[in-house]
């Protein structure tokens, strides 16, 4: 899993700088806030037996 997560940085980081030399600022800035976006669980409410 960890090899699969560098190797979907790398491909991001050259695609972002395919992007950069484009002159794409606006895809480069999606790019990059996908890239750099933190997963947060949802927070959820266990119930007991009475509901």
């Amino acid at each position: 899993m960890k090899e699969a997560k560098e190797e979907w940085i790398e491909e991001q980081c050259f695609i972002i700088n395919k992007k950069m030399t484009a002159g794409s600022s606006k895809k480069v800035y999606s790019y990059l806030k996908n890239l750099s976006e933190t997963n947060q669980p949802n927070a959820s409410v266990m119930s007991d037996a009475d509901g």
